[in-house]
């Protein structure tokens, strides 16, 4: 199921802020261009600390980049989208130059409903046509996505504009966008959550009004950071046993009491963590339609590039 995701155009990778988003989708990246030798597109979305410094790169800009072999990157900004907009319709560049200088032009593009929104969605759908000597100048497009709110902004906006506008190059532009989302031999979302109650709770509504509403296919969701499950049967309904034998067990290697009362009472934290991440799991399994992909939790986290390095290695093995 997993490989089926690698032969779509875009894949959009969101979730609640936080969970993990930006790491899948470099991951998926990596994977695509390492493992499969496809041409990888990773898009940011008005990211503050870009994804490039995983590949030792400096932070992604407008320009296309290439970070990696067969990866390249952009940073979509709601503002110069629009400003690319205005160079595709403008005649004279100069003329754009002036109207993107201009004090109303920022409130503008802040304040008109929609429009960041519309126009850069309308960039993801450009990158995923481009053809470089006849061919397409990308095989995958990833896109590290907004949080929830923002993606079901920016995914609503060209339906709101053909339910809108009939006529027009923005209606006509507008109806690609749909074609491009509703595909789902050509696009799909992929889910980002932890196995906690609120992001649990936010990415069970997100997935209805993705698949609801915005009529887009779900490619899967990826449970982030799931503890280890080293413990089996009663373990926690028997406590007093399990810290006499870890006891035991570190007496007989010359660890003193005060640290094996330590390291018992991490053991049984860890442990009933593991049963709360069980209980979502299963939630989860219940209310959203899979595949879902389990990435444990890094213990580790000092270095992002290596975290990135893990979480590949994981999407690699479920191939």
């Amino acid at each position: 199921m997993l490989r089926e995701i690698f032969r779509r155009r875009v894949i959009l990778v969101t979730g609640k802020g936080g969970v993990g988003k930006s790491t899948v989708a470099a991951a998926l990246a990596m994977v695509s261009s390492r493992h499969l030798g496809l041409k990888t597109m990773l898009v940011e979305l008005d990211a503050r600390l870009s994804a490039a410094r995983l590949f030792g790169k400096p932070a992604a800009t407008y320009g296309v980049a290439e970070v990696a072999e067969r990866i390249w990157m952009i940073n979509v900004t709601g503002r110069e989208a629009v400003r690319d907009y205005l160079n595709l319709v403008l005649p004279v560049k100069r003329l754009t130059d002036r109207i993107a200088a201009h004090p109303f032009y920022r409130y503008f593009v802040d304040a008109a409903p929609g429009i960041k929104e519309l126009l850069t969605f309308g960039k993801i759908w450009k990158l995923q046509d481009e053809k470089h000597r006849g061919r397409q100048a990308y095989d995958l497009v990833v896109v590290d996505g907004y949080p929830s709110g923002q993606t079901v902004n920016m995914l609503r906006a060209p339906l709101e504009v053909v339910n809108t506008l009939k006529v027009g190059p923005i209606a006509s532009k507008a109806r690609l966008l749909v074609d491009l989302m509703r595909d789902p031999q050509r696009s799909a979302f992929l889910l980002v959550t932890l196995p906690e109650e609120m992001p649990v709770a936010e990415s069970i509504e997100l997935h209805h009004m993705l698949t609801a509403e915005i009529q887009m296919k779900p490619a899967g969701v990826v449970v982030n950071a799931i503890l280890p499950k080293r413990f089996y049967g009663d373990a926690l309904a028997h406590p007093t046993r399990v810290q006499r034998a870890v006891r035991s067990a570190l007496a007989g290697i010359g660890v003193d009491e005060e640290h094996a009362a330590y390291v018992y009472g991490s053991a049984h934290e860890e442990m009933r963590w593991r049963q709360l991440h069980e209980h979502y799991l299963k939630k989860m399994a219940n209310d959203l339609s899979g595949p879902f992909f389990q990435v444990p939790f890094v213990f580790d986290s000092s270095d992002p590039a290596r975290v990135v390095e893990r979480v590949a290695e994981v999407i690699r093995r479920a191939l």
